[in-house]
């Protein structure tokens, strides 16, 4: 019983504070205002009951935001939590290709500046294609270029001197990826592969033409690239 009264009271007491404090709030600007322009205590008081009721709203959101967290979910386990800062920073630093520090650290050779080229027009191409590409992030999207742009270079490495039209086809990157213990990719996957290897080989056909004649994909490209 006691503790019901006790209650009763503490709850009695901080409506009264509630209740009190923008009252004198709003009485002291009305004393500020009667100082400075032609106001009554009253009326000051009201023009400061009003600045109080609609600041008040303003000031609590104010205090919300400057002192909101990071929302983490608090059940997170520290694998998952690892992971969402691991990806929050891989979005932040995000670009639209995939950088040349993946492929080479200085002067490239022929054959890596042509996997760099390769992997980047294949990633455009699931860039260009997010329907295809959907069940997969940006982050496994660059690895799997990667990936099949160091498949179109051995297929080309493969080419004997006397080449003297340049074509890659499913095919022969199926089999390349079945002598390494991998599955072929999906047929829309491998069409958008092709069709980008296809472009790419049109655009640098020359300068292949000549690497694969000369033997020449260890080589350091002295290309501007």
């Amino acid at each position: 019983m006691l503790q019901l009264i006790v209650l009763i009271l503490l709850t009695l007491l901080v409506l009264l504070l509630l209740i009190a404090l923008p009252l004198a709030l709003a009485i002291g600007i009305g004393w500020i205002l009667t100082r400075i322009l032609p106001f009554t205590l009253f009326e000051g008081s009201v023009l400061g009951f009003l600045a109080v009721i609609t600041a008040a709203p303003l000031a609590l959101r104010f205090f919300r935001f400057i002192s909101s967290g990071p929302d983490f979910d608090a059940q997170l386990t520290d694998e998952e939590l690892e992971q969402l800062l691991e990806d929050e920073i891989w979005d932040e630093e995000e670009e639209d290709e995939i950088p040349p520090e993946r492929f080479f650290d200085g002067a490239p050779t022929w054959g890596e500046f042509f996997h760099y080229i390769i992997a980047n027009e294949i990633y455009s191409a699931f860039r260009d294609s997010p329907r295809t590409m959907k069940p997969m992030n940006e982050r496994q999207q660059q690895e799997l270029a990667i990936r099949l742009g160091e498949i179109a270079v051995e297929v080309l490495r493969k080419k004997p001197p006397s080449t003297r039209r340049l074509r890659i086809t499913q095919k022969q990157i199926e089999q390349a990826l079945e002598r390494q213990g991998q599955q072929p990719y999906a047929a829309d996957i491998m069409e958008l592969v092709t069709d980008a290897l296809a472009d790419i080989l049109e655009i640098y056909q020359d300068e292949l033409l000549s690497v694969i004649r000369e033997r020449a994909w260890d080589r350091i490209n002295p290309l501007d690239y």
